[in-house]
């Protein structure tokens, strides 16, 4: 199959996906601990924003804090991780132990700094 077929099977998947999550009883979202429309923006994101965010946390040392952090904040910080534009510089300091320094680059460098310095 095509790079346009396969576009094309991920946009209907979505779709399928956001109509089930819609279609979700407040109930059924608590299970996950959670609510509708939190899940339904998770599923939207980017896929590897979790790995991203761990391995960000790793590398601030932040890791054992972010961890235990309350869900709100999570949604927020992989909000904003979803959204970054600096995703191929990312992506060279996580991936392939480039020199930049996050805080140069990293919106959520400073959640991550709050988080070592036991603000959170």
């Amino acid at each position: 199959m095509n790079g346009f077929g396969r576009l094309v099977r991920r946009v209907i998947e979505r779709v399928r996906i956001e109509r089930e999550l819609a279609a979700l009883p407040a109930e059924g979202a608590a299970d996950f601990g959670s609510t509708a429309g939190e899940l339904a923006a998770a599923s939207r994101m980017k896929a590897d924003v979790p790995e991203r965010m761990g391995r960000m946390a790793e590398k601030l040392g932040a890791a054992g804090e972010f961890a235990g952090v309350d869900r709100y904040r999570v949604l927020d910080m992989a909000r904003v991780c979803d959204r970054c534009g600096a995703r191929r510089v990312c992506g060279h300091v996580l991936y392939e132990d480039g020199g930049a320094d996050p805080a140069d680059f990293c919106p959520n460098a400073a959640n991550y700094r709050e988080l070592v310095a036991g603000q959170a």
